[in-house]
């Protein structure tokens, strides 16, 4: 692990140079996995934000693990001024989070970290993945499922792709998954893989729709629909990129 006195000093010299910034993100896939070195890390982090007039806000990525949920981790990030963590469900589906993308934990150790990351104030990001090889339709809705019973506060959802070199690439070779042009434009945006029990049509439907399927009910319909068409759109390279030049006109 990075030694925590070389991340406050990076983070000051940071708050330094820019005043204006207000919050920092911790690219750390295990910050919870030595509980010592996180208990010490949000000591320094909390008396760093001491010294400032505006407090920063942090983030980090935060695993899960099987029958594991540290409460005591959440009490003291949000303690030190954490205000959101990003949790990678990824498949609601067991099975396939089990046998195809190697993580062994419940469903019932998702909930619950969930629940216990909001009990102490901390926004919940959840990450997904539409379309693993070996997945089904039936899984997805396990996926839909696992997001409406958690109702995080954001999620980043995006369609597998298979990237050379990767485990998954050589098993959706292997299985004849990967077409004989793999067109990487819009990777993860577009289906590349036309699997047995989930065709590409049914892919890009269900990134499409996600949104809309697991909010519905909380949140405006209207306000989701709108949300659902502008991403659809998003999608298509040559609106992509009109909107990437209307955005970017807008804003200078």
């Amino acid at each position: 692990m990075r030694s925590i006195p070389s991340i406050v000093k990076e983070i000051e010299a940071l708050k330094h140079d820019y005043p204006g910034m207000k919050e920092v993100y911790l690219e750390v896939e295990t910050i919870g996995a030595d509980k010592r070195w996180l208990a010490q890390l949000c000591e320094a982090l909390s008396a760093l934000n001491s010294k400032f007039e505006d407090a920063l806000s942090f983030g980090a990525n935060y695993r899960i693990t099987r029958r594991q949920v540290d409460d005591d981790a959440f009490r003291q990030m949000r303690g030190a001024g954490f205000s959101f963590v990003n949790i990678g469900l990824e498949s609601g589906s067991e099975r396939v989070r089990r046998e195809i993308l190697k993580r062994d934990y419940t469903n019932a150790d998702f909930l619950e970290t969930v629940t216990a990351a909001k009990k102490h104030g901390l926004r919940v990001n959840v990450y997904n993945m539409i379309g693993i090889p070996g997945e089904t339709y039936s899984d997805h809705i396990e996926t839909v499922k696992m997001n409406r019973l958690c109702q995080p506060n954001s999620h980043m959802t995006s369609i597998f792709y298979p990237y050379e070199g990767t485990e998954l690439f050589s098993i959706s070779k292997a299985h004849g998954f990967i077409p004989d042009h793999l067109d990487a434009t819009m990777e993860r945006q577009r289906a590349a893989l036309d699997l047995p029990g989930f065709s590409k049509g049914q892919i890009r439907n269900a990134l499409m729709w996600f949104d809309y399927c697991i909010y519905k009910g909380y949140k405006p319909r209207l306000f989701l629909l709108y949300r659902s068409i502008l991403s659809e759109m998003w999608r298509v390279p040559r609106i992509a990129n009109l909107l990437r030049s209307l955005k970017n006109f807008v804003l200078s």
